[in-house]
């Protein structure tokens, strides 16, 4: 599952490249431009998924305007409902953060000691008591105790595999290829529509 947009003023730049080597056109754009959520499987996009809305405004990242509270409705409204009932299903997403919110917030190295205390003694971890020394010990084991919303979300529906890509590395979801290809089909239909 991912987001894009599509700009009324697409251009086309160079960026992506598949594994055969054929550059893929990526839209450069700015203007107006329309908002695209969607999900998919090796067998394409799924039925009843997409989701289209007119950007408020324009600013360089669409991602302000695809929050957690729209994505959070998208997901329970739209994709989970539409989801092939497979039990092999695995929901593929980035690390943008609306999309990775936690049920319950970990310290970070601002909060209080007696606040540190309190969270390691509510996991069973054993601590020393310096401040430096607990948050460490808190650095080491707050993944294990990482709970999201969207795998509380799509679990409640059945769908117990939720894989987080790497940060920074679009590359590895298969989704973008398919956005550049979208933005191109659009830019050649907006192109033909011009010339009429």
């Amino acid at each position: 599952m991912d987001g894009t947009y599509v700009s009324c003023n697409d251009v086309s730049g160079n960026s992506w490249v598949d594994c055969s080597g054929k550059i893929i056109r990526q839209p450069f754009s700015e203007g107006e431009r329309l908002i695209v959520t969607h999900a998919g499987g090796e067998r394409g996009f799924f039925p009843n998924v997409l989701t289209l809305w007119k950007a408020i405004h324009s600013s360089e990242d669409y991602h302000n305007q695809m929050n957690m509270s729209n994505y959070m409705k998208w997901i329970s409204e739209t994709l989970l409902p539409n989801l092939p009932k497979e039990p092999k299903s695995i929901l593929v997403i980035d690390n943008v953060s609306y999309r990775n919110v936690l049920t319950e917030k970990t310290p970070t190295s601002n909060i209080t000691k007696n606040g540190m205390i309190s969270w390691l003694k509510q996991k069973g971890i054993g601590f020393c008591f310096l401040k430096l020394q607990l948050y460490e010990i808190i650095k080491s084991n707050k993944q294990r105790f990482a709970c999201y919303l969207l795998d509380d979300m799509s679990g409640k529906e059945g769908y117990n595999n939720v894989l987080r890509l790497p940060p920074h590395h679009p590359d590895l979801n298969p989704i973008e290829m398919i956005w550049a290809e979208v933005k191109q089909f659009a830019i050649e239909i907006r192109n033909l529509i011009l010339k009429e």
